[in-house]
């Protein structure tokens, strides 16, 4: 059983269409369908103001970014439960997503599915930095996962 923590620092659910209680089913089905049991992860929704402050501190990157990922396998840290692995958590900027959404073409509630897919894939190990290789792996895996989970846009 997954165990999903989600969290907002600096924006409030309801956010436009998001509701919280979709984005976590969505969690729950992306970790199902990647086989994953007994894990646990926490997602925390926030502006541009806040992820930019964390991609400042531990990226060294000044500006805002739409999702960053903290894995915990690389970097173990004790949990309260034990009978879960405690992924990592996932840093969702909802500002950025609604820019991004807008400019893709999207409904909001994709684009944050598709970030949040990115997120979780980067607990796992998944990395699109570095190597041509590695950046086409990681996205069919998330395309893959999405076209999985939640709807296509209606077709004009």
């Amino acid at each position: 059983m997954a165990l999903i923590d989600l969290q907002c620092e600096g924006v409030r659910f309801p956010f436009g269409t998001l509701r919280k209680k979709r984005l976590h089913h969505l969690l729950v089905a992306a970790i199902e369908r990647l086989s994953l049991t007994d894990v646990s992860l926490t997602v925390i929704f926030t502006d541009d103001r806040y992820i930019r402050k964390i991609n400042r501190k531990f990226r060294g990157k000044d500006r805002a970014t739409d999702v960053i990922s903290f894995c915990n396998r690389e970097m173990p840290f004790p949990s309260g439960d034990e009978t879960n692995e405690d992924l990592g958590e996932i840093y969702v900027s909802l500002e950025r997503a609604r820019i991004q959404a807008e400019e893709f073409g999207e409904t909001l509630e994709r684009e944050v599915a598709r970030l949040l897919v990115h997120g979780l894939l980067h607990l796992l190990g998944y990395d699109h930095e570095g190597s041509k290789r590695r950046l086409i792996e990681m996205e069919l895996k998330e395309e893959d996962l999405l076209a999985s989970l939640s709807p296509r846009r209606p077709e004009h």
